[in-house]
């Protein structure tokens, strides 16, 4: 989802704690531990000796993930950017307002996708989703080589970069009233803050050249499978432009939170159009939903001729000469429920809801590529519930990564179950 449906928590009290600028070391800092405003990230239970040895072999290159790498055991983990030492210097520092030179340092030579996250604001909560998310880009999806992390507030900026990101300062993209958005489920500045997205992700595919596609995520997403091999897998010999997660509103319903959009003047359209219909009165899910039909059309096959007008769409519709075609993907769940299997009240019983038993062994399942954490007001506590959430909350200096909750998950998924099996859902 673009927003939090519940107001943002305090976690852990960290959003209590006194600031400690981006360059500064703490007395109880151990060895390549990156101070971060209230938050400390620390590296899983490991002795400072080997510690030590990770960050010296980490600071010899700029990035240890170079796309499409993931890891094969949780015996040795890559530092994260946010683990680095406070003098790491990654290539993207300081191209946080030139999104072409960012987008060119974060597309290694022969990477065919950029991931996105873009996001109204970041605070120590959603600065808590975005790491969980990230961890599992890094270490399971194969993303950590190319990605950026698009923020359209200045706080939220600075919080980005501080954590060793490479940031973008996405008010240059949005209007004055999208910038730093948010509130409850339903609320304007909710609305607001779910465009920025949309309009990000407008500019990267104008930026990106032909044949480099952008991978969308919300900040509430679990990867558990290689992302490239499996999007591109689903998306071998077909036409289409565009693919999402199938939600139950008919052939329109799609959830765009996590999109797949191949670079394509059709997808270019329909993004012109859909930025150009943004309002302070609904999101942006729903108005892609009133650009069905004649911006965007759903495949029922893998041809330009399977894209099809659908009378449903409504009187007076007429599909535009570039209509995308979008092609709706399963569902992580049994039955394509779209909802993760919590007791969105109660937070237990997991991995059974509506009736539905999940098999919550996620490489057994061949069409489970990600985790999306809609419907649950607390996503933090559902991640846990459900044995997604990576970070370990309880060391007094902030979380640490949480390897027994990834081997619990039994990730990372062993070849070749490490690539997701996508379906089309007509």
């Amino acid at each position: 989802m673009c927003g939090n449906r519940a107001a943002a928590v305090s976690v852990l009290g960290m959003d209590k704690l006194p600031a400690i600028s981006a360059g500064s070391r703490c007395s109880r800092c151990s060895v390549g531990l990156r101070p971060v405003a209230g938050l400390v990230l620390l590296l899983s239970l490991w002795s400072v000796p080997q510690l030590r040895d990770a960050v010296a072999a980490a600071a010899a290159t700029s990035s240890d993930f170079p796309t499409d790498q993931t890891i094969g055991s949780l015996d040795a983990l890559p530092l994260l950017p946010w683990q680095r030492p406070a003098d790491w210097r990654p290539p993207y520092v300081g191209l946080h307002n030139n999104l072409t030179a960012l987008l060119g340092a974060q597309r290694p030579a022969g990477a065919k996708w950029v991931t996105v996250f873009a996001l109204s604001h970041l605070d120590t909560h959603h600065a808590l989703m975005l790491a969980n998310a990230l961890t599992t880009l890094h270490y399971f999806g194969g993303g950590g080589g190319s990605y950026l992390v698009a923020v359209a507030d200045e706080d939220g900026l600075q919080h980005c970069m501080r954590l060793g990101l490479p940031c973008y300062n996405a008010s240059r993209e949005v209007g004055a009233e999208n910038r730093g958005a948010h509130g409850g489920y339903g609320t304007e500045g909710y609305y607001l803050g779910c465009w920025v997205k949309v309009h990000v992700v407008r500019r990267v595919l104008q930026l990106l050249p032909p044949g480099v596609g952008v991978l969308l995520s919300d900040h509430d997403v679990v990867f558990l499978k290689r992302l490239r091999p499996s999007v591109e897998a689903f998306l071998a010999g077909s036409e289409w432009d565009v693919t999402g997660m199938v939600e139950d509103y008919g052939h329109r319903g799609i959830n765009t939170g996590v999109l797949f959009i191949r670079n394509t003047p059709n997808s270019q359209a329909m993004y012109d159009a859909w930025a150009a219909a943004a309002t302070r009165h609904t999101g942006d899910q729903e108005i892609f939903y009133d650009l069905y039909g004649v911006h965007w059309l759903a495949c029922m096959g893998p041809k330009a001729s399977d894209c099809k007008f659908d009378p449903a769409a409504g009187p007076g519709k007429t599909p535009t000469a570039a209509a995308a075609r979008v092609a709706r993907h399963n569902s992580p769940w049994e039955r394509n429920i779209n909802c993760p299997p919590v007791d969105r009240h109660k937070y237990n019983d997991p991995y059974r809801h509506e009736g539905v038993t999940d098999n919550p062994r996620h490489c057994e399942v061949p069409g489970r590529l990600y985790a999306h954490l809609i419907c649950v007001g607390d996503k933090q506590r559902g991640a846990q519930v459900l044995g997604l959430w990576f970070l370990d909350g309880q060391d007094p200096l902030g979380p640490r990564l949480n390897v027994s909750a990834m081997r619990a998950a039994g990730l990372p998924c062993a070849p070749p179950a490490d690539v997701a099996k996508l379906t089309l859902v007509q």
